[in-house]
């Protein structure tokens, strides 16, 4: 797998550790986001995605333009006809953090439907009154990719 990320050209400007990420994210055949607290990154509207970003502890202010431009490159996937299947399931939270501001998290939620509208995307939200589950406290993302023919987790 690490093989086949980095035998695909750059996303831009992305941190090293995340380098591998990216390019195993862009050969998925299906992606399962878990998140509680923030849009993950392939869902993120520009503005959003700025006020995220701008706040990283390892992204200089500099390179902020940058990052965000090859993060709005990534998203570029889940437009793709032939794109993987993509789930995201996302806490309630999520829904009224306002990163960006109040006008930015409604640009951000309307976007959220608006990529949900293809039938290989689904976006569930979970609430906060789900009590305890296995993903609490954490998000992260499962890759499925093809590896010698085969689907692979």
């Amino acid at each position: 797998m690490a093989a086949l990320a980095r035998r695909r050209n750059s996303s831009g400007k992305v941190a090293d550790w995340s380098r591998q990420y990216v390019g195993l994210e862009r050969e998925a055949t299906s992606l399962e986001f878990h998140q509680q607290l923030l849009v993950p990154g392939l869902f993120q509207i520009e503005a959003y995605a700025r006020a995220v970003v701008s706040t990283s502890q390892v992204v200089a202010a500099g390179d902020v333009p940058e990052v965000v431009v090859a993060r709005m490159r990534r998203a570029e996937l889940l437009r793709r006809p032939d794109g993987p299947r993509v789930h995201l399931v996302l806490g309630q939270a999520a829904t009224r953090r306002e990163a960006g501001g109040s006008e930015v998290l409604d640009e951000q939620l309307a976007y959220l439907e608006e990529v949900a509208e293809p039938p290989n995307v689904t976006v569930r939200i979970l609430p906060d009154d789900v009590g305890a589950h296995a993903a609490l406290g954490m998000g992260f993302v499962l890759l499925t990719l093809e590896v010698g023919g085969q689907e692979s987790k």
